[in-house]
């Protein structure tokens, strides 16, 4: 069903709210004081999910989005809101979250990334006969939009797009095309692609394109298969530090080297007078190498690629002041006691947070923990966990390198 309605408020995944008989009805790519025809859904316990169907009076937050593809392209949601509007969103979402949390900093701001500024992504692939395309997820939906640009990406990925809608369909493997995978390092571009199956047969054309293209390195996985890289032009390394640090194919690494170098600065700046650090979720190292420059640091994550290259680039430069673990700290964190060999402790978990481990970190003798979370709820729940053990906040930044979205990274200092 249809029904004219006027958006009230924001949610806090960005969705409009407007009431609708005594319910709740959640319109996505909404603004506040919008007056919109929307087709119902579904209804769950929460209330009703609706679409646009059309903008009958627009608020005053409400711009025309920069991207083509916005109204069907599910990547960017809130590119419908004027400057302003967008900049207040991201930045109540980081106080909400530090409200949840039981601290109050009302001058914490968010730093706010420029479009063009993402340097990793990831495409679908859409199958349409013979061709194969770029393509995004709808919003919340499996079809996908073929696109041949994006306002998101650094322009050495954005290049690639087209070129690579020309050029995928010709590769013999074409049809187990499943995603496209494109990160700039600070040395060069890996490509990592996911097939439904393949051989080595299949994939050895990969070369040819990595040449044509000026790719430095191409992967292959199964989604059930770690990668293999099959085409390699030259080193794909990150500057970590000092150091050169080989990429893994399926390594993590913040969305903007912005983004990166800021979060740096604060867990640099929180622990110059430690003693030793452990950093915790370390992936290959970014905040572990920079760290060993003034203090002792320990490095602990659970996958095997990031590890092994942690390791074999402590043994590339012959470093002493830095150490490298490979552990499960969901199934098993770094008890209390083991913490007590540090004064510090950076971490950086993904999306689920790291409940265990802060558990771990507030029954420990640890003066410093610099936390760093890309999901504001998870953040919100760990950071209270600290703040029962006696932990201040010293400092709090927002880093906005999801650009447009509902997204947000929070980093924090606390001491006690």
């Amino acid at each position: 069903m249809s029904i004219d309605i006027t958006v009230e408020m924001l949610g806090g995944l960005g969705d409009g709210i407007a009431s609708y008989q005594g319910k709740q009805v959640f319109i996505p790519k909404a603004c506040v004081g919008d007056r919109l025809e929307v087709d119902f859904v579904h209804e769950n316990r929460d209330g009703i999910q609706a679409s646009i169907k059309r903008v009958i009076d627009a608020g005053p937050q409400r711009q025309e989005a920069p991207c083509r593809y916005f109204d069907h392209c599910g990547g960017c949601t809130l590119q419908q809101l004027i400057p302003a509007a967008y900049q207040s969103f991201k930045t109540h979402m980081l106080h909400s979250a530090l409200e949840r949390a039981g601290f109050s900093n009302p001058k914490a701001e968010v730093l706010f990334m420029p479009p063009h500024s993402r340097r990793r992504v990831e495409f679908k692939v859409r199958h349409e006969g013979n061709k194969v395309s770029l393509a995004f997820h709808d919003l919340r939906s499996h079809n996908a939009t073929v696109i041949d640009e994006c306002l998101l990406l650094v322009p050495e990925l954005q290049a690639l797009i087209a070129p690579l809608n020309e050029q995928l369909s010709e590769q013999d493997f074409s049809q187990a095309l499943y995603s496209v995978g494109l990160t700039k390092a600070y040395h060069g571009i890996d490509m990592l692609l996911t097939l439904k199956n393949y051989d080595l047969s299949a994939v050895s054309s990969l070369e040819t394109l990595a040449k044509t293209l000026g790719i430095a390195r191409i992967s292959v996985r199964t989604p059930n298969e770690n990668a293999i890289i099959v085409a390699s032009l030259q080193p794909v390394e990150m500057q970590l530090g000092d150091y050169a640090i080989t990429l893994p194919p399926e390594a993590f690494l913040q969305a903007t080297a912005e983004g990166q170098a800021e979060l740096t600065h604060m867990a640099l700046e929180a622990t110059q007078s430690s003693g030793a650090v452990v950093d915790l979720f370390c992936g290959i190292g970014s905040y572990s190498f920079p760290l060993s420059h003034h203090v002792k640091t320990h490095a602990v994550e659970l996958d095997e690629s990031m590890v092994r290259v942690l390791k074999d680039s402590i043994k590339r430069h012959n470093l002493t002041n830095v150490s490298a673990q490979r552990r499960d700290l969901f199934k098993q964190p770094l008890t209390a006691t083991e913490l007590s060999a540090y004064t510090a402790a950076v971490i950086n978990p993904p999306r689920l947070g790291a409940k265990a481990q802060c558990q771990q970190l507030a029954e420990s003798q640890l003066k410093t923990v610099v936390m760093i979370s890309c999901n504001p709820a998870t953040f919100a729940r760990d950071m209270l966990i600290l703040k029962k053990a006696g932990f201040a906040m010293e400092t709090v930044r927002a880093i906005d390198q999801f650009v447009w979205s509902q997204h947000l990274e929070i980093a924090a200092v606390l001491r006690r």
